[in-house]
């Protein structure tokens, strides 16, 4: 009972350890894999949206840059840093790093420190890497940049000529911050730089507490001189250089630029779009230009003037310049890098030769040659890393001298100790020629070299270095990482477990008889060595070294791997201690590895996890109000779509720590040619190779709701278009406020009748617009086309519905955006509103006459009198006009019905959430599966030795899948036939199977459909491969004498169907990707599958190997092989795999020859990392699974720590958690407010007019509104919930909203508080009268159990009203006489 008490607690000490590692590391890899995923998701968006490669590699660089600074815990824009800090802290630390440069700026000199302090913490710090643009010219911003570190450059408008230099304390951007004026000079990066940003909109609160700054502020920007300075002060900077410089080559000038050129002055690329430059990237500067700089910049040495100083002068600075080279090596030099890499292979076979010298092969010559070679390949490393440049200060050091003094401060020690010839100290001990020494002597030589093997120090630098960047794969350099230790390890404890047995032999006695004579060793008599021959039948007379290092692998891998087979014991002491320590070294590291594993894999998975329990949460809300059918479905198969698209990631979220710069070159880019032509702005535009111009005729555009012109030019005067059209910074500005939104294919994208403020440019896909009914299609628009400007300018009523063909992207920009945009040019924004005021004007006056009318029209003569019924007929006329043409020639060439049927029944394509294809796909992988293990189990029924070939017969019966008879199974055979020519059909499907490409769009065309399936990697090659009938191939041979040899080629032909479990696996892996799928449960599967499979081809191979041998000879099974039945041979193979893929290692089968031990090496290694790796794909899920769960509790108990602290009353603490608990129950903890905010506005819509428009119907305010008017007003309304006990609201508070019941029960108490005179019950309305004019709330509403609630504001009341005049008149009439709930 001690004992196993004892293992029982370390076992739990041991898991207890893995615990606390996983977590580690999960903690210490989470913002890394967090950063990384936003990296790849910008990656993906990049890629998608085509941008220029310079860019890309601009916005990736400036990641890494952030990724190296911030190690993702914090970014510009974002927290700061130290945000758990105490605020006053957290001023004074910034105050300490900002207020010095914010001081300097003349507008803040008179200022008061808590003023400063207070900018300190609105200001923003930016990062610049060398050669990026920090300000372009002609940009709007209201940013005020001051450079806290490094040096920028002042370059042309054009970018091709160097200005000026501002250094550390200077800043630029007043115009823009003072003024809201276009920026004056594009500014760039000499250096590395660290610029602090103030935004002028986020000090506006600031300036609010201190009157004095505020009116400072104000008066320099009421007065015009101080612009006009500014911009003198520049004029004169850049005419002044301009006249000292020398002029570019003429030809240079003339030229109109497009596309890439370089521009020699300021050395730097440049991309001609539209109407201005952007920066695409800088050349690195060279050894020979920094020696060059560093000559000029250099004060000149003293020199020496003693004798001391002459000496130190020569051994310090002449004997060195004379040793070193003149130029040193760039770190980033191509080279040198492969040089890096050369020499981590070298450092590796040195200390791979090394071990073997001091075990094994010490007599080796050829060995000790080799060794040397490579050695002096580290001399050679040793004088090249003297040169290699290294950064101070944010600065390059290149001169020599330096580099080498680095060098010798760092890690030439641990070079010189890995590379020196320490066997020269036992040179003079040879009484003869060493070269000659004898094998004894050379194993001393050899254990002396035992020190090389520090070379290895690079390797654990050189992935460190690897995976220090961000944008490294991490996770497959990290399995490569741990597979390459594993190997080291395992080969040099094989090397120290041999060498511990066979030591060194006395010199002073008889050195020329070995117990081991091949390898020259004498080895302990009661050592494991000394046992093979019994163990193994080995003959140590001519047991060769490799021989003996595979034993010693074999030893060293099952105590390591911990299956311990007990046919090689440790019989010394000194074994058993070094056994002792591979064994708790092999334990902590099986520990190690699977917890990283775990924790790259639960990280990676985080994000899959949070977007799952948003989806879920959403489902439970749904299900709670009742919403189920075919909105429910709409509702989860676009949050699947959105996941496949985005994985999680908003694009709102993917930009937001770039500077302005970076974000309006990508903004440009990517924005620039959809804002001009809807704008109408004539720019010089670069066209998208895959956009298709679509020119719609004047109907078209009438039934689209489009206006006549881009609504630019039919707004603004010929003036403002003018100056819009000379200013680039407009579209640069606009360009930002523009976001990405997707729809599926047959989802709303906006109702006729309804208002929005939105308009849409169509990226990819197509769109359709409906007729009046939404029966029928009136026009489909496609890329490069918008629609719904007039409600983005005139809030108009959208007149069309539009309906997403396929699945879209489209480039939404809102009203609130195109103000904020404008806002700084005010002649445009003047035009544009007195437009918008004639629009409503007219619209209004429209209703007003047509409520006036006597007589109501009917439905056909108000669309005759709104002029639509015209355009739908000459639409109708078009149409018979073409169908009349089409019947004529059919009539002519009848055969067309037939092929146009044939045409488009063999071009149909399956969706991938279709019913058939899943249970398709599915019944595939069956197929496969018993495909797999039929044909495998056929080659076992033929594959034994010549001498058991004998009793092989052919039978035509027989049970299916009996492995345990080596009879061939005709019924089998047939059945598996049958499956082939199934799966040969199945290829035909295959073809015509939609699909989502690696960005994530929707494939639906048969013609691309079919060419991915038939060019991708795990496509028809593949299938054809698996499913071809090889049995045909040699049905000749049926008809031959032999029937034996018939079936053996036939089964082994057949092997080619085993390539279908790819397939299998393909399908696995594409299910996990998929949200709807239930993560833990699909790998579960997986490793269920993969570990059976694994086991039954490891038995197979178990039953090949033992039945290859021959009678008499030793086997896994024993001495003979007629001591076991054949049936048993399967039972066997599978019991042996189990216990050593479980690490049990009974020792009751165990290998007993050389090939069976190799065979078994490898399947431990192969075993262990199967189930390492699988350990930690399901622990990574089920953390995953469960952790916002474990967030939640774990918030929940934080709260109730601090109600404790605060002593807060017990009855208050228990309605806290109550209130917790029930969120949870509700939303799995996701707040409800913001539950849909990441879904199209009319799937929104839909949600919230299925809650609220029944329930406002049943209000006798609101039952003769239009649905119309309702839907709009449900949008408006948030939901709330409350627990039981709680105030919804209290007397004396200020009323400004409404509150509609959704569940639960609310009491009204009286003035005293005393006596309940209301109860408001599910759909009653609480406080309607509020909406028409705030009050102070005479009464107390609390609910009496757990209450969800939807308010509507005043505000939004009011904003929905403007939209509805009559309806608003006829509401405020209509309120004195309603009676409802008052508070």
């Amino acid at each position: 009972m001690g004992i196993k008490s004892w293992s029982g607690k370390i076992s739990f000490k041991f898991l207890s350890l893995h615990g606390f590692y996983l977590l580690d590391c999960y903690n210490d890899d989470k913002h890394w894999v967090l950063f990384q995923n936003l990296l790849s998701s910008v990656n993906i968006f990049m890629r998608r949206q085509k941008l220029t490669p310079s860019l890309q590699k601009r916005i990736i660089d400036y990641l890494s840059l952030l990724w190296s600074r911030y190690q993702g815990e914090a970014y510009p824009g974002g927290p700061f840093l130290l945000y758990d800090l105490p605020k006053e802290l957290q001023q004074i630390v910034l105050m300490k790093e900002r207020g010095r440069f914010l001081s300097k700026v003349p507008f803040f000199e008179q200022a008061v420190p808590a003023f400063i302090q207070d900018i300190a913490s609105v200001s923003v710090m930016y990062f610049f890497p060398r050669g990026e643009i920090i300000q372009y010219s002609d940009t709007v911003t209201r940013e005020l940049f001051c450079i806290v570190r490094g040096t920028c450059q002042i370059l042309t408008d054009n970018l091709s000529d160097i200005v000026a230099l501002y250094g550390e304390g200077m800043y630029f951007g007043e115009a823009g911050f003072l003024y809201g004026k276009p920026a004056l000079m594009t500014v760039r990066a000499k250096t590395h730089c660290e610029i602090l940003s103030i935004d002028f909109d986020k000090i506006k609160p600031v300036l609010q507490q201190y009157p004095n700054m505020k009116r400072q502020i104000e008066i320099l920007q009421t007065k015009s001189d101080y612009h006009n300075d500014i911009m003198d002060a520049v004029e004169d900077m850049m005419s002044s250089k301009h006249t000292t410089l020398e002029e570019e080559d003429v030809s240079h000038l003339n030229i109109a630029y497009k596309g890439r050129r370089y521009a020699k002055k300021s050395k730097c690329y440049i991309e001609d779009f539209e109407n201005f430059p952007i920066y695409a990237g800088t050349e690195e500067e060279t050894v020979e230009e920094r020696l060059l700089k560093l000559s000029k910049t250099r004060m000149t040495p003293k020199q020496p003037g003693t004798y001391v100083e002459h000496m130190e002068h020569f051994f310090c600075t002449f004997c060195p310049s004379t040793f070193l080279m003149r130029n040193a090596i760039l770190p980033s030099n191509p080279a040198y890098i492969r040089w890096e890499i050369f020499r981590i292979l070298l450092a590796i076979a040195i200390s791979i030769l090394s071990a073997l010298l001091f075990s094994f092969l010490h007599f080796q010559k050829s060995i000790w040659i080799t060794t040397y070679i490579l050695v002096g390949f580290c001399w050679i490393d040793i004088y090249i890393r003297m040169h290699v440049a290294f950064y101070k200060d944010n600065l390059l050091q290149v001169d020599t001298l330096e580099t080498a003094k680095h060098y010798l401060r760092s890690s030439f020690f641990l070079d010189f100790i890995s590379c020196f010839p320490w066997e020269i100290i036992a040179i003079p001990f040879v009484t003869n020629d060493p070269l000659q020494a004898n094998p004894e002597m050379l194993h001393i030589f050899a254990y002396l070299r035992v020190p090389h093997i520090l070379q290895l120090y690079r390797l654990p630098l050189a992935f460190s270095y690897y995976q220090s960047g961000i944008a490294t794969e991490k996770t497959a350099v990290t399995f490569f990482q741990f597979f390459l230790y594993t190997v080291l390890f395992l080969h040099f404890c094989s090397c120290f477990v041999f060498a511990i047995v066979c030591p060194l032999a006395d010199l002073n006695g008889n050195t020329s008889v070995y117990n081991l004579p091949l390898t020259k060793h004498n080895c302990s008599i009661t050592s494991w060595v000394n046992h093979l021959d019994s163990t193994f039948n080995v003959n140590l007379e001519t047991v060769s070294f490799t021989r003996l290092y595979c034993y010693s692998l074999y030893y060293t891998t099952t105590t390591f791997c911990g299956v311990g087979y007990g046919d090689i014991h440790p019989y010394l002491s000194s074994m058993r201690i070094a056994m002792i320590f591979i064994m708790v070294v092999g334990a902590l590291y099986c520990g190690l590895v699977s917890g990283t594993v775990s924790a790259i894999l639960a990280n990676a998975d985080a994000a899959r996890a949070a977007f799952t329990a948003k989806k879920n949460g959403i489902g439970l809300f749904l299900k709670s109000q009742k919403i189920y059918g075919s909105l429910y479905d709409s509702i989860m198969k676009y949050y699947a779509f959105k996941w496949i698209r985005t994985k999680g990631i908003s694009q709102d979220v993917l930009f937001e720590c770039l500077p302005s710069s970076i974000l309006g070159d990508l903004s440009t880019i990517n924005y620039a040619g959809v804002i001009a032509k809807a704008f109408g702005i004539k720019v010089k535009r670069k066209q998208r190779e895959d956009t298709l111009a679509q020119n719609l005729t004047p109907l078209e555009r009438k039934l689209s709701g489009k206006l006549e012109k881009p609504f630019f030019q039919e707004t603004l005067r010929k003036e403002s278009l003018q100056q819009l059209q000379t200013d680039p910074g407009f579209i640069r500005l606009l360009a930002g406020k523009i976001r990405l939104c997707l729809f599926r294919a047959g989802d709303l994208i906006f109702r006729r009748n309804e208002y929005g403020s939105e308009m849409y440019f169509i990226d990819k896909g197509e769109v359709d617009v409906l007729s009046m009914d939404e029966a029928n299609i009136v026009v489909t628009l496609r890329e490069g086309q918008y629609f719904g400007e007039g409600s983005l300018l005139f809030a108009e009523k959208r007149t069309t519905t539009i309906r997403a063909a396929t699945n879209c992207d489209l480039f939404q920009l809102s009203k609130d955006s195109l103000d904020e945009a404008i806002k700084y040019y005010p002649n445009v924004c003047n035009e544009i509103k007195k437009a918008a005021e004639r629009k409503r004007a007219e619209l209004f006056k429209a209703s007003i006459s047509a409520k006036n009318k006597k007589n109501a029209l009917s439905a056909d003569e108000l669309t005759k009198d709104t002029g639509y019924f015209k355009l739908y007929k000459d639409l109708m006329e078009e149409d018979y006009k073409k169908k009349h043409w089409k019947s004529t020639y059919r009539k002519k060439f009848q055969f067309i019905d037939f092929f146009e049927f044939l045409f488009r029944y063999h071009n149909f394509t399956v969706d991938p959430g279709n019913p058939f294809r899943v249970v398709f796909q599915y019944a595939s992988c069956v197929c496969s599966v018993i495909i797999f293990l039929t044909v495998t189990m056929a080659v076992q029924d033929i594959g034994i030795s010549k001498s058991q070939f004998l009793n092989l017969s052919i039978s035509l019966g027989g049970g299916m899948l009996q492995p345990t008879t080596y009879v061939f199974d005709a019924t089998v055979y047939k059945f598996t036939m049958v499956l082939e020519y199934i799966q040969l059909i199945e290829i035909m499907f295959k073809f015509h199977m939609s699909y989502y490409d690696d960005n994530g769009n929707y494939i639906s065309d048969y013609k691309s459909v079919s060419r991915n399936y038939l060019f991708r990697k795990l496509g028809f090659f593949c299938d054809i491969l698996g499913s071809f009938p090889y049995g045909l191939t040699v049905i000749n041979m049926i008809y031959g004498k032999s029937g034996e040899r018939f079936i053996r080629v036939l089964v082994s032909v057949r092997l080619g169907h085993t390539l279908k479990i790819l397939n299998v696996f393909n399908v696995i892996r594409n299910e996990e990707k998929s949200i709807a799928t239930n993560l833990l449960v699909i790998r579960i599967i997986k490793f269920s599958l993969q570990g059976f499979l694994l086991i039954y081809v490891i038995a197979c191979l178990f039953v090949q190997i033992v039945s290859g041998s021959e009678f008499g000879e030793q086997t896994f099974l024993g001495d003979f092989l007629e001591g076991y039945v054949k049936d048993e041979w399967y039972m066997f193979g599978f019991y042996w795999t189990v216990a050593t893929y479980t690490a049990t290692g009974y020792g009751d089968i165990h290998p007993r020859r050389f090939f069976e031990m190799l065979f078994t090496i490898v399947v431990m290694i192969a075993t262990k990392m199967h189930v390492i790796y699988n350990m930690g794909i399901l622990s990574s899920t089920q953390t995953n699974k469960v952790s916002l769960q474990v967030a939640f509790e774990e918030k929940l108990k934080v709260v109730e720590a601090f109600m404790t602290d605060l002593n807060l009353p017990t009855p208050l603490q228990n309605r806290v958690t109550h209130f917790y608990n029930y969120i949870w129950t509700r939303t799995k903890g996701v707040k409800t407010e913001v539950l849909f905010e990441d879904i199209p506005q009319c799937i929104k819509t839909d949600i919230l007019s299925r809650v609220c428009v029944p329930l406002l119907k049943k209000q006798q305010l609101f039952a003769h509104l239009s649905e119309t008017f309702l839907r709009h007003l449900s949008t408006k309304m948030k939901l709330t919930s409350y627990t039981a006990g709680e105030n919804i609201k209290r007397r004396g508070d200020v009323g400004d909203r409404m509150w509609l019941i959704l569940y639960g029960r609310v009491k009204v108490f009286g003035p005293g508080e005393k006596s309940v005179v209301h109860l408001v019950s599910t759909g009653q309305i609480l406080g309607l009268h509020l909406l028409f004019g705030r009050h102070l709330c005479g009464l107390t509403a609390t609910a009496l159990n757990y209450v969800d609630v939807l308010h509507l504001t005043k505000e939004d009341f009011d904003q929905v009203c403007l939209c509805y005049p009559i309806v608003k008149k006829r509401l405020y009439k209509r309120i004195t006489n309603f009676a409802s709930v008052p508070l």
